[in-house]
């Protein structure tokens, strides 16, 4: 099924229901696919999800961000005094 994102906002409740039902429902938007609503079964896994993404994590092992606030307060400070 496909509907616009006009169709949407006024037609949600049939769009849920045909997710219900297995159908998978592109939402378009200017004529093109943005969104695709499907049943929480064939939704994508979490977990793998953030595996495949190389940029995950990337900062877990800095030792000067261990604390965010101090961290932040430190690029905030000003470089130079006069």
């Amino acid at each position: 099924m496909q509907i616009t994102s006009k169709e949407l906002r006024i037609q949600a409740k049939n769009a849920l229901e045909a997710v219900r039902r297995g159908e998978e429902v592109e939402i378009t938007y200017h004529g093109k696919v943005v969104a695709l609503l499907v049943a929480p079964d064939y939704a994508v896994d979490e977990q793998s999800q953030d595996e495949a993404l190389p940029g995950f994590g990337m900062w877990a092992d800095r030792k000067d961000m261990e604390d965010s606030v101090e961290y932040v307060r430190n690029l905030r400070k000003p470089r130079y005094t006069l």
